[in-house]
């Protein structure tokens, strides 16, 4: 296809071409609101609001793809009740940890898009299914490092530390008031038969960076910490 052929493409129809444009759109736009909340160390992240806003385009081509073939209502209202129906699916995959963690909103978005493209596949859209299916395996797996990076180098840090040593939660304080950084939230996080005393930490690192952060930390206060993901899914 050549530049011109390009130009008088009806973007409004759905063809190969088409749908892999608005696909790709979906994808970009996602991405970019996904980008700010796995920044601001929020559970849904990246690849959820990527996901969402991929599957939403899905639906929203295939609603279009049924009016154009079929009499819309007839098949429409059944595949309303799957979308609605499934968020009770993906409800039950999303729990709250001890540490007020919350994990499995990334698996109820994919149930909920798996359940689009079963849609898509069963009106007949095959081009649709196939490239919206590889699009979210890419975004599975792909994302994930980039998610990783994301969040190194984020200025929020969720932690547990161990506080059983003397002094030890007085260097806490005494060294996050010399590098700046503000406790959210400090409680203790109890585990059955655990020895040591952990406390769950939540904290802004005032652009420190957490690898920086991590290292300073150890060093000057000898306290044992270990980092919590923010979007265990």
């Amino acid at each position: 296809m050549n530049f011109q052929e390009l130009v008088d493409l009806d973007f409004q129809a759905l063809n190969f071409i088409t749908i892999s444009v608005r696909v790709l759109m979906a994808i970009v736009v996602g991405a970019i609101l996904g980008y700010e909340r796995e920044k601001s160390n929020r559970s849904a992240g990246l690849r959820t609001h990527t996901l969402v806003c991929l599957t939403a385009c899905t639906v929203m081509m295939t609603n279009v793809y049924a009016y154009d073939f079929y009499e819309a209502s007839s098949v429409t209202w059944m595949a309303a009740q799957v979308i609605s129906g499934i968020g009770f699916l993906g409800a039950g995959t999303i729990l709250v940890t001890r540490g007020n963690q919350i994990r499995g909103l990334t698996t109820a978005a994919s149930l909920w898009s798996a359940a689009c493209i079963g849609l898509t596949i069963g009106i007949g859209f095959y081009e649709a299914a196939i490239v919206v299916t590889i699009a979210i395996v890419i975004i599975l797996v792909s994302f994930s490092p980039i998610k990783d990076r994301i969040q190194s180098r984020s200025d929020y840090i969720e932690a547990l530390v161990d506080l059983s040593g003397e002094n030890a939660l007085m260097n806490l304080f005494n060294f996050c008031h010399q590098k700046d950084i503000h406790i959210s939230s400090l409680h203790p996080h109890e585990l059955q038969g655990q020895a040591k005393s952990l406390y769950y930490l939540s904290a802004s690192l005032n652009g420190s960076g957490r690898a920086k952060f991590l290292e300073e930390f150890k060093s000057e206060t000898g306290i044992e910490i270990t980092l919590i993901s923010s979007q265990m899914e």
